[in-house]
Formats: structure tokens, C-alpha cells, sequence
């Protein structure tokens, strides 16, 4: 007997399934990361993340709106037909009023349609960069008596070194569930989040 679908349940104990020593790296909201190279038949794009827009004939841009545009979004145009296209401006405000400017260098005779995609948004973004922000984490106790520094943010990363309850450490940056900290002065790794506490 053949099974048709492998299930890989969530549990309290991890929140990570790693393929192949950190190669592949699937999380609990079902967000790849891989080291190598992703190759799809076909791509889905969903949240509005994607779209259509037109400039029209004899006019040179066109701007469009999107709430899911952030200071940290890449933009990616696709002209129907080949020439030179460019978003020249993206604009955040306090108001929250959010859009980006699509421009070509002269009008046309005719409409010009394009497809565009907003990669790297806010609902897709599951690194967080916490360098700015100064949190700090302190290692609880446990039964082993120290906690494992590893390279990747998986328990199957290789370890690098150990830290011991009470070691406070400054956060770089958050991995679904694993803090990234500078364990040896120049030396960086990772710690999984629910052995350790924010400092207030």
C-alpha cells in the first residue's frame, strides 16, 4: 500500500520542519526558507500583493496604491509589451496613504499595460530585524544546565557554542521562534525562543 500525503503535525515541542540540515526550512505558517534555489511550475500570488496597471496613451506614469507596500517592499514591472519601465517613486505617509509611481521615458500612441508584484511585504515578512530596537533576552533554567548556540535557526543547526541561565544577550534579529545573539565578541548564532526571556 502507497500513502498519497505525508502529514507533518505542529506540536508543542517544535515549531520548525528542517529538511536536510537547514536546507529547507518550513514553519508552522507554512513559510519556506530555503539556501538553494526555489523552482515552482506555477506561482500564486494572493493578499493583493500583485496586480494589474495601465498608462495610458500619451500620458508617461501612472500611480497605484496598495496597503501592503513598505519601506522594505521590492517592486517588480512586467511591461505587455518590450520597453523601458520604471517605478520612480514609492510613498509611505504618516496618513497611511501608501503607493508607488510607474514611469516610462516618453508617451505613447497606444495604452501601456503592465502586471506588477510587491515582494517582500508586511504580511509575507517573517524575519524581523530587531537590531534597532535593543531588546534583550535572558536564558532561563533548564534541565541540561545550558542552552545551544547553533548556526542556523533549527534545532538541527550545528552547534557552536553553549550559554549558561542568566546570560543576558542583545537581540540582532527574530527567526520564527529563534533569536539571533552575539555569543563570543564577533561570533553570532542562534538561541530558540522558548528557552529564554525578554528583559523588560
Amino acid at each position: 500500500n502507497s500513502m498519497d500525503t505525508l502529514f507533518l503535525q505542529s506540536s508543542p515541542l517544535s515549531s520548525l520542519v528542517d529538511l536536510f540540515n537547514g536546507s529547507v526550512i518550513i514553519d508552522k505558517d507554512g513559510n519556506i526558507k530555503t539556501k538553494g534555489v526555489l523552482s515552482v511550475q506555477k506561482v500564486e500570488v494572493s493578499n493583493e500583493s500583485a496586480g494589474t496597471g495601465t498608462i495610458e496613451k500619451g500620458k508617461i506614469q501612472v500611480t497605484i496604491s496598495t496597503q501592503l507596500l513598505t519601506e522594505n517592499s521590492k517592486i517588480i514591472i512586467t511591461p505587455k509589451k518590450p520597453i523601458g519601465i520604471a517605478v520612480t517613486d514609492q510613498v509611505i505617509e504618516d496618513t497611511g496613504l501608501k503607493n508607488f509611481t510607474v514611469e516610462i521615458s516618453e508617451p505613447l500612441d497606444e495604452d501601456l499595460k503592465f502586471d506588477w508584484w510587491i515582494v517582500d511585504t508586511e504580511r509575507s515578512r517573517s524575519v524581523v530585524d530587531t537590531e534597532e530596537s535593543g531588546e534583550v533576552i535572558k536564558i532561563n533554567p533548564n534541565p541540561l544546565g545550558f542552552l545551544r548556540v547553533r548556526d542556523v535557526p533549527s534545532a538541527s543547526g550545528e552547534e557552536l557554542a553553549q550559554v549558561l541561565p542568566g546570560d543576558e544577550f542583545e537581540v540582532l534579529e527574530e527567526e520564527n521562534g529563534w533569536y539571533k545573539i552575539e555569543f563570543k565578541e564577533g561570533q553570532t548564532g542562534w538561541v530558540k525562543g522558548s528557552y529564554v526571556s525578554l528583559v523588560e
